[in-house]
């Protein structure tokens, strides 16, 4: 998860900003490196904080940037398949936090170990929190995908594949980015 959000924020940044200089994909990787040794090698709370101020950070930015690509967008006439990833996206992530504050909070209560929790079975809701956080990933990738192939006059669309899986066809040659 936090490899994929550090992907589509140095897109996210790269859309916003324009290509960037070699510092900037070098500092995110010695970044992530850095919080996947910690991640590695520690336990408890380090670890804990670690992982959860690294997410949270990438997570914050990738809003305010999509927000921000969004606003912009906003110019260009009403569009469903962007609306419709948007608020996808933010369904999913809205979904997938809240699934991971039940299972942080509440753990002791839906896992079914302890003698306190009210269910005779484990719902494995930390293993649904990344489900649905890659699943906003996904759709967050696809809207940072629309914008930018949009941009260069490509004219993407959003469809379904086998009726489930959203994907993007492009049906214009789109202007030379120089």
């Amino acid at each position: 998860m936090l490899y994929s959000a550090t992907i589509i924020l140095f897109i996210l940044v790269e859309a916003k900003h324009g290509p960037q200089d070699r510092w900037f994909p070098l500092f995110l990787t010695a970044w992530i490196a850095i919080t996947t040794f910690i991640f590695s090698t520690t336990v408890g709370q380090v670890q804990f904080y670690t992982f959860q101020s690294t997410y949270s950070v990438l997570e914050l930015l990738m809003i305010y940037y999509l927000r921000t690509l969004h606003v912009q967008q906003r110019r260009l006439p009403p569009n469903s398949a962007v609306s419709v990833l948007m608020r996808r996206a933010l369904a999913l992530a809205v979904l997938a936090v809240t699934i991971w504050l039940v299972d942080l909070r509440l753990c002791e209560f839906v896992n079914a170990v302890g003698p306190r929790s009210v269910l005779q079975w484990n719902p494995q809701l930390h293993a649904w929190w990344h489900v649905f956080s890659e699943c906003a990933l996904y759709h967050a990738t696809m809207l940072i995908a629309y914008y930018h192939y949009d941009v260069r006059g490509q004219m993407p669309t959003v469809g379904k594949w086998m009726g489930v899986v959203l994907v993007m066809r492009l049906s214009g040659k789109g202007k030379a980015i120089q």
